[in-house]
């Protein structure tokens, strides 16, 4: 795939009509999470006597697997020790300090009353299914793919390559909204174009500001 960079009000390459379904990573896309993920892990770190994550460990963990993240941030020989504290420390408790993205309930509204399909590729392991009954997601998105439902998780395309299945959509007809390097990989490896959100660092078709303004942008070139 070769991405080409772009602003938010650049025109996809491909006629954006075509576009039967789009693919939404969850944290830093669906929800502004970061401040959830650094509670919850410094809860972790606190409980073993360790110091509060540094800026570098926090966007490692923030884009990682739960099993990923603890390997950076545990030292090797106190595993155990954090995952009997992860058996009292429940994730679900820090779900309210979650913030649904600016424009989000717009853009689903509009994508559903056009057809398009919606779907998560997520690293999450056991918590997407609660968090969108909690905001009232849950009608919008289907197939929800986590870390628990795939052999291998991203950056690996299994979880993308799934949703085609589940949709019979092929590769042109979807799109995939990400935050990361780790979503930008994923895109390229399943052959799917890449939207960037919030992060003008990574390369991509499409970079989107806000879900306001491409809501409003779908509406004009899907018009």
């Amino acid at each position: 795939m070769t991405c080409v960079r772009s602003s938010s009000t650049h025109r996809a390459t491909s006629p954006v009509a075509r576009v039967r379904g789009i693919i939404f990573d969850c944290d830093g896309v669906l929800f502004d999470s970061k401040e959830v993920n650094r509670r919850y892990y410094n809860a972790l770190r606190c409980a073993l006597g360790l110091p509060e994550l540094s800026l570098a460990e926090l966007e490692y963990a923030h884009m990682q697997t739960v099993s990923r993240a603890l390997e950076r941030i545990i030292p090797r020989d106190r595993m155990q020790e954090v995952h009997e504290v992860r058996k009292e420390l429940s994730y679900k408790d820090y779900i309210p300090y979650l913030k649904p993205a600016e424009g989000l309930y717009a853009l689903l509204d509009t994508l559903r009353s056009r057809g398009v399909r919606m779907a998560v590729n997520t690293n999450r392991l056991d918590t997407m299914e609660v968090i969108l009954e909690r905001f009232d997601l849950s009608m919008y998105f289907f197939p929800v793919i986590t870390s628990a439902r795939v052999v291998f998780p991203k950056p690996h395309p299994e979880g993308i390559h799934a949703i085609l299945r589940a949709w019979k959509l092929g590769r042109e007809e979807v799109r995939y909204i990400g935050d990361s390097k780790v979503d930008e990989i994923t895109a390229i490896r399943a052959g799917v174009r890449f939207w960037a959100y919030g992060n003008e660092k990574l390369m991509a078709h499409r970079h989107i500001a806000d879900f306001w303004t491409l809501k409003n942008e779908l509406v004009r070139e899907m018009a």
